[in-house]
């Protein structure tokens, strides 16, 4: 089941669906300009793990791949308490969030891919409402700025892509036009949300974005889109849940075929553990996520095209 190979295309919008709720956490938190740079050194990095050879999973890769999906997860699972900032979201949204992601997952790689294509288009629209609704209120002299701190947070996001290569074989190959997209998607939140939220009041603020809704106005007339904010950052990460706990159940069916329901499970309960202390431990995250998402099979393929050219100089 887990072993179904989904399109690029599918992988792409799921990607994106689990990226854009994340991103817009972090939009004025980082410059536009900054936020293009870095977004195109992560995604780059995934860009070639994509493309390079695929690697052979063993046991203990795949075990050693599987302990840092649960860590990473674990680290974006409590973010999902910061949706509706009105409320009291912790403990109770990231555990609820997970137990639904993980019956999503359970479906398999494709049916968690296809669910994220369907909220695709309802993330569409109601970012599509918010930030149409905010263009009259964006301030060119906002735009300005000379903000150069890059929260680690942003790279952890930015850093997802890169763990495609552990989705079945299909998933892996993905286009250049996703990386611009999901550049683009990042400047485009950050320039709309600093134009609308000075920079001295958006470093101050949990989630500026958020912030930013509640001046906004439709039609002449004003509204509240804080809710739609908060449910199409819910559904994001909704994506980005089942994206984790999928990569999961991949590794645990190369391990053996009739595990992979029971890493799923296994692997949300693991998360839930761990995120207390989790989300404070950016750097470690990124480390991880750097190193056994972007390196090591980078390094893999480096040693293989290593020991051929050796071969080759030998029957030579």
């Amino acid at each position: 089941m887990f072993r179904r190979e989904v399109t690029p295309l599918q992988t792409g919008v799921w990607l994106l669906c689990a990226m854009v709720g994340p991103l817009s956490l972090l939009a004025g938190h980082i410059s536009w300009p900054m936020a293009i740079s870095v977004s195109l050194l992560c995604l780059a990095l995934s860009y070639v793990t994509w493309n390079a050879p695929q690697i052979e999973l063993t046991k203990t890769l795949c075990i050693v791949e599987y302990i840092a999906a649960v860590f990473v997860l674990g680290y974006f699972a409590r973010w999902s308490a910061d949706l509706w900032p009105t409320g009291r979201g912790y403990p109770t949204v990231p555990f609820t969030m997970l137990f639904i992601a993980m019956f999503a997952a359970l479906n398999g790689t494709q049916g968690a891919a296809r669910i994220s294509c369907v909220l695709a288009y309802l993330l569409i629209l109601l970012y599509g409402i918010v930030l149409a609704a905010g263009l009259e209120q964006i301030e060119g002299k906002e735009l300005r700025t000379a903000r150069s701190v890059v929260p680690l947070a942003a790279v952890a996001v930015l850093l997802l892509p890169a763990g495609v290569w552990l989705l079945p074989v299909g998933a892996k190959k993905l286009s250049k036009a996703f990386l611009i997209g999901t550049g683009a998607l990042f400047a485009v939140l950050c320039v709309w949300t600093s134009g609308i939220v000075p920079e001295n009041v958006g470093v101050k603020l949990n989630w500026p974005f958020y912030e930013a809704t509640k001046s906004l106005s439709f039609l002449g007339i004003a509204e509240r889109f804080e809710a739609l904010v908060s449910v199409a950052s819910t559904m994001s990460l909704f994506a980005l849940y089942s994206y984790l706990l999928s990569i999961a159940g991949a590794l645990t069916q190369h391990i053996k075929d009739t595990w992979s329901k029971g890493g799923i499970i296994a692997a949300a309960v693991a998360a839930g553990g761990v995120m207390p202390f989790a989300h404070k431990l950016s750097v470690l995250v990124v480390i991880v996520m750097i190193l056994m998402w972007g390196i090591l099979p980078l390094m893999s393929h480096f040693n293989k095209a290593t020991k051929n050219r050796k071969k080759d100089k030998k029957s030579s």
